[in-house]
């Protein structure tokens, strides 16, 4: 068979449905109404810079990684196959199959809790406890596992390190949401303040990757937070679902709901500061690919979290029913498309959009109607959560299919990239 040029290729998955709708170079242009569900967010000079240009850096090591996480890991992917058929409709054992298959192992029950817990206050059955403790461990050994897979079957791809860091995204505010009902918290100004001190965290972290090049891991970092949420589960299945909330911390008259709070605003202020640092100290050096300003990435990183305050004060007291949970996860959801932005405008060596009104506008238009009364503030958080999830979904979705047919890879399926360079 001919090598394919310049991300001209047959795939099939979510490549094959791209090259019939016209995202596909030469595909046509029969895109029709799927061809306005599916856009071309990247251009060919961006795609052949993921394609040609970028490799995946990290350095740094946590706590648990260099204790067992590691070399558990490393020892269970040995134990994967490596042939795989080529007619399957998708591959088990194929890098992101691993990775999606451990986030629906965590979103799953998760959302569980979360849902039998909407007011943050009640318990939830302990079983939900059970099976959201073992989904975080799940989705944290898949997690690890699809890196090892893909260097074993020679398929590491900007697709799988983009996929991989889209789940993360997604798992940063399911994991805390679904521990701040755990904890029965309360919808909380502290409450608020850790859930959005754990995405101002995540979000921080790529934009120093952004300006430095390479993703740092500190000694405490997500395999700690993910464990952290796994005993707070443990807890309240073994013990009591009101473990929380039925006594203050031995030998003081403070709630326990507190302990957690405090880990994760402590936890998170370390890490931006951390990251905040590291931004200025690369931005020092030459740094070819980190064309935005950062007190530009800054300022629209700190209007997001700014227009989420104002929404949460002004409608704190009148949330109602599931207002609450899905005022959280739509601001989840927005922190994580941004963060995909950022992301892919790593690999891609392109400028990061200076202000994205798409993400901000919804959340300060609901603001806006506190006071104007438009619409109820129920309607209002249910609007803006189905934006969100729309949002996301069709820009993930969007962003993994163009990549795939660049490179001549199914997203679920194990194959080496078939793109060849013809850059002058």
């Amino acid at each position: 068979q001919q090598a394919p040029v310049r991300g001209v290729v047959e795939t099939s998955g979510f490549g094959g449905i791209a090259r019939k709708i016209g995202l596909q170079e030469g595909g046509g242009g029969k895109s029709g109404a799927m061809g306005m569900i599916l856009f071309p967010f990247l251009g060919q000079k961006e795609l052949e810079t993921m394609a040609f240009d970028h490799k995946y850096s990290s350095t740094g090591a946590s706590i648990i990684d260099m204790l067992f996480l590691k070399a558990f890991t490393t020892w269970l992917a040995t134990k994967l196959p490596l042939d795989h058929d080529p007619k399957a409709a998708f591959h088990w054992t194929a890098p992101n199959t691993l990775t999606f298959v451990g986030l629906l192992c965590m979103v799953v029950p998760s959302t569980v809790v979360m849902f039998t817990s909407h007011d943050l206050l009640s318990p939830s059955p302990p079983l939900a406890y059970l099976a959201t403790a073992a989904g975080i461990f799940a989705y944290q050994i898949l997690d690890e596992l699809d890196g090892k897979q893909a260097r074993r079957t020679g398929s590491s791809s900007p697709l799988g390190e983009l996929f991989d860091h889209g789940c993360d995204a997604v798992s940063t505010f399911v994991t805390v949401g679904a521990c701040l009902c755990v904890c029965q918290t309360g919808y909380t100004v502290a409450a608020f303040g850790a859930y959005i001190s754990s995405l101002m965290a995540f979000q921080g972290a790529h934009i120093q990757t952004y300006y430095k090049g390479q993703l740092f891991f500190g000694l405490v970092d997500v395999a700690e937070a993910q464990w952290s949420g796994i005993l707070m589960n443990l807890a309240c299945f073994l013990v009591d679902p009101d473990f929380f909330s039925s006594a203050p911390i031995p030998g003081t008259s403070l709630p326990r709901q507190l302990v957690p709070i405090v880990f994760v605003i402590g936890g998170s202020s370390v890490a931006l500061a951390r990251n905040l640092w590291e931004t200025a100290v690369a931005r020092g050096t030459n740094v070819p690919h980190a064309l935005t300003s950062p007190m530009a990435m800054w300022a629209q990183w700190a209007a997001m979290h700014a227009l989420a305050w104002a929404w949460f004060l002004s409608t704190r007291e009148g949330m109602v029913g599931f207002d609450r949970i899905l005022l959280l996860s739509a601001l989840g959801l927005l922190n994580a498309a941004q963060s995909l932005t950022v992301i892919v405008a790593h690999m891609a060596r392109t400028e990061v959009p200076a202000w994205n009104y798409l993400r901000m506008v919804p959340v300060l238009l609901a603001v806006l109607n506190v006071r104007l009364q438009l619409v109820t503030d129920s309607q209002a958080v249910l609007m803006v959560f189905c934006g969100s999830l729309v949002h996301f979904v069709h820009y993930g979705v969007s962003l993994a299919t163009q990549i795939a047919v660049f490179l001549g890879v199914s997203v679920f399926k194990v194959g080496r990239p078939m793109c060849v360079d013809t850059r002058q």
